[in-house]
């Protein structure tokens, strides 16, 4: 097998040709490598049909640990059973979790334990073991169809008696089932309760279990303690979830309800038709009597009394109501506090809740994802009124930044934020790269850049031998247009997860960064459109154990940029003051110059071009303790009924500060929503970015391997450095490479 060869040292323009920081020459007697938590993972046999996907990665060839100098650790690794028609995970070696110094490793057929200092410290003579987390004294293992728990050490803590695999220690107990009996098991071995407990039960994270002898059932604690036993019939059952607090729910084998305190006294209840359990945090629970919902109190009384069709329990004061059709919202005394006005409304999230009049004939009550219709919702405050009338969209919900989020408009997902006359339409960046309607080649009314002349390509590339093209999604709409440009108008593309190919291997593809690699180096895909590698990224490792180079030419660059509102006075912006707002250290515009502005609302939401804004800010800035970003709504998923709350990305309020690329933000710029800083007196215009004046960017490169026999290959790639391929990049919002 030759030795890999992955260029460092040709320089195009200010950019250095990405490579490994290590030699792994080492590596070139190998058929393929992984690099994992500082050790390499090398197949020193090709086996089957050589496929390498990382399911089905050399399953049945010999496997080696080795340190970062090459010397190897285990020997006769196996990446699953041969016998086995589908892969088990973990890989042969996952690693080490943070704060644990031994790992699981697959030697063979058997599982061992290795230390961080390469020793094997638990033979691999294991069927199973679970690895430790950080804290974890013991670990479940199987030996000979048998499960008990070792140390870190490899040694039997728990004998190996037990019938079938058990949960981890949590507060030394878990639950383990022997000769047909549950025990709850302590983790010296000591075996809890009473034996002739048929079944046990302990959720992970309750203060207490229940455990079934007959017809009686059993409230214990985690020391083993029994605090009752109770008569329910063959079906009873007591609700020991973890967020449950006592009085704790339960029924009897007649399905009754009710609540029992500690000691097996019925709190409450105990003829209801059913019952909610007392949530942590919460003084009230629902509760059925005579098919109508109530909500009682902890000593009994009745919050709500039992006279609605549907209750959704409490949130910020009211509980939403169902009667005679339609829905109203109800206070914490029982009483109506918003009336019975409307076909739905939803839970109150930071001071407002998503509802839908009453008698909209828009409102078809279809799941919206499978059929597309379309429903009238607007968002009412905690009066009722109507902070943002209804109108045709999914589900509009109000973010911890107080910026309301209407998705499925017919104009895609629409921003709003407080004003002098309430709600008012806010511009934002919106980076959802899973989202890229409009993006596909060829579409009617497609936001695909567009070549002025007649591509000068299109008579060199073969059809039958499309170079197949993948890459980072933010990149999708760069090498989409070139794809657009040159490839025939029926390519086949890959739009998320499925194909629409039966071969599963499309022209045009947009997996992410890693899966994109991963393709490449398996041969279904010829080009990627990627950032550079991290000098210590497993990629390196990878191609390294295949004998594989990657060819990069540089395309195009893009920066970290950070914008404002438009009519934020503050136009320029240190180094050491963005650190400090990213560290939550200013909190104050009035700190920056602008007195009026108020507080800094710090935006920091990014697409995986940069691997995610903290990658970003950590990778391009330097910056260090980063403060949690602002929670905002980004979206509804009408599966669960809830909306998406995460890091929100730009909203352009007045007292925002964001941080974005160029192409995210180039639409907003242009319209003069918003406006980019300049950092230390240096603006991130297209030609500081190119020339490197403008030191936080990072160039996106076309990746191929050097033996890749496509002809077309080359000539795609001589086209994209060509003055079209310029042109379509710069019109995607990019910043083309020059040489």
């Amino acid at each position: 097998m030759p030795p890999c060869c992955l260029r460092r040292t040709r320089r195009w323009g200010e950019a250095s040709l990405p490579g490994p920081a290590r030699d792994m020459s080492f590596l070139s007697g190998y058929v393929d490598a992984l690099w994992v938590d500082g050790w390499y993972l090398a197949c020193t046999e090709k086996t089957g049909e050589g496929r390498y996907d990382e399911v089905t990665r050399n399953e049945t060839a010999n496997w080696q640990l080795l340190d970062g100098d090459g010397n190897v650790l285990a020997d006769g690794l196996r990446w699953w059973p041969k016998d086995d028609d589908w892969p088990i995970q973990p890989r042969p070696f996952e690693g080490f979790e943070d704060g644990a110094d031994v790992a699981v490793i697959r030697i063979g057929q058997k599982y061992g334990l290795i230390h961080r200092d390469g020793r094997i410290v638990a033979g691999a003579k294991y069927d199973s073991i679970f690895g430790f987390l950080p804290g974890d004294a013991t670990t479940p293992a199987e030996l000979d169809g048998r499960w008990g728990a070792i140390d870190a050490a490899g040694n039997e803590v728990v004998p190996f008696i037990y019938d079938v695999s058990f949960a981890r220690f949590e507060d030394g107990v878990t639950v383990a089932e022997r000769d047909g009996k549950d025990y709850l098991l302590r983790e010296d071995g000591t075996e809890l309760l009473e034996a002739d407990c048929g079944s046990i039960w302990l959720d992970a994270g309750a203060s207490y279990g229940m455990a079934r002898r007959g017809g009686s059932v059993l409230l214990f604690d985690r020391r083993g303690g029994v605090l009752f036993e109770k008569e329910l019939g063959a079906n009873g059952w007591i609700y020991t979830y973890a967020d449950a607090e006592p009085p704790l729910a339960y029924n009897d084998s007649e399905n009754r309800w009710g609540y029992l305190n500690l000691d097996g006294t019925v709190a409450l209840g105990g003829d209801l038709e059913d019952a909610s359990p007392f949530w942590k945090g919460s003084d009230t629970a629902l509760v059925e009597v005579d098919g109508k919902w109530g909500m009682v109190r902890r000593d009994g009384s009745f919050a709500v009394a039992p006279e609605y069709d549907e209750l959704t329990g409490f949130s910020e004061g009211l509980c939403a109501a169902r009667r005679d059709g339609l829905w109203g919202l109800l206070d914490e005394a029982g009483n109506v506090a918003i009336p019975f006005q409307y076909d739905s409304v939803g839970g109150f999230l930071n001071g407002y809740a998503d509802a839908r009049p009453a008698g909209d004939e828009a409102n078809s009550g279809e799941n919206l994802r499978l059929t597309g219709s379309v429903e009238r919702h607007g968002l009412i405050d905690l009066d009722g009124n109507w902070a943002i009338e209804p109108m045709d969209c999914w589900h509009i919900d109000v973010g911890a930044d107080g910026v309301a989020v209407a998705s499925g408009t017919g104009e895609g997902t629409r921003y709003f934020a407080p004003g002098a006359h309430g709600f008012e339409p806010v511009a934002a960046i919106d980076t959802d790269w899973y989202n890229m309607n409009g993006y596909l080649p060829n579409e009617d009314g497609g936001k695909l850049a567009a070549l002025e002349q007649a591509p000068t390509l299109s008579g060199r590339l073969s059809d039958d031998r499309l170079p197949h093209l993948d890459g980072a999604y933010a990149l999708y709409p760069v090498y989409a247009a070139f794809a657009q440009a040159v490839y025939p108008k029926d390519t086949t593309c890959y739009m998320g997860w499925n194909s629409y190919r039966n071969d599963g291997n499309p022209t045009l593809a947009r997996t992410g960064v890693e899966a994109a690699w991963q393709r490449l180096s398996d041969g279904d895909a010829d080009v990627i459109f990627v950032p550079a590698p991290d000098a210590d990224d497993p990629i390196w490792a990878m191609l390294a154990g295949r004998g594989q180079r990657a060819e990069f030419t540089p395309l195009c660059r893009e920066a970290l940029v950070f914008a404002v509102n438009a009519d934020n006075p503050v136009s320029n912006i240190s180094m050491e003051q963005l650190e400090g707002v990213y560290a939550g250290k200013i909190t104050d515009w009035k700190q920056l110059g602008a007195e009026r502005l108020g507080g800094i609302v710090a935006y920091r939401g990014l697409d995986d071009g940069f691997g995610g804004t903290e990658a970003a800010l950590e990778a391009l800035c330097g910056f260090e303790d980063l403060a949690p970003a602002p929670l905002g709504v980004t979206g509804y998923n009408d599966w669960d009924g809830e909306a998406v709350v995460r890091d929100a990305n730009y909203r352009n309020l007045p007292n925002a500060l964001g941080c974005a690329m160029p192409s995210a933000c180039a639409e907003l710029v242009e319209a003069g929503e918003i406006r980019l800083l300049s950092v230390d007196g240096i603006a991130p215009t297209d030609d500081n970015i190119a020339n490197g004046s403008y030191p936080w960017a990072q160039t996106y490169y076309a990746v191929r391997l050097s033996d890749n026999e496509n002809p077309n290959v080359l000539a795609l790639l001589e086209w994209i450095a060509s003055a079209q391929g310029r042109e379509l990049i710069q019109k995607a919002g990019f910043v083309p490479f020059e040489k």
